[in-house]
């Protein structure tokens, strides 16, 4: 039986409680032996960043580290974005950037779209 495809798309930023619902379903998902990837659009892409916490948890940008442990096939970033938030590497995962067509190709790709 083939792998579903499943693309969770992250979209909030900051502190707002999606980023880490959306990035904790993924990492969950991909306990399950499902081919997901993810996709950082607008301001999600500042994810990317190296940040510290504010407290003692792992901040967004630790949780998007550990996507290569949890066997997350592809991390993918809205080039439009990076460049418009000036945003430089070294970024905390290797991520794809996209343009806007190759998005759209990613999205009629997958079985599954989740978005946060």
């Amino acid at each position: 039986m083939a792998k579903r495809k499943m693309l969770f798309v992250i979209s909030a930023c900051g502190e707002n409680p999606a980023v880490r619902e959306g990035l904790d379903a993924a990492l969950a998902s991909a306990v399950f032996d499902q081919q997901i990837n993810l996709l950082l659009l607008g301001d999600a892409v500042t994810l990317l960043a190296p940040t510290r916490p504010v407290d003692n948890s792992k901040s967004p940008g630790e949780l998007l580290q550990m996507a290569a442990m949890f066997g997350i096939e592809g991390v993918y970033a809205d080039r439009q974005a990076i460049d418009q938030l000036s945003l430089t590497s070294p970024f905390v995962v290797d991520a794809s950037p996209l343009a806007l067509d190759e998005i759209g190709q990613l999205l009629t790709d997958q079985d599954t779209v989740f978005h946060f």
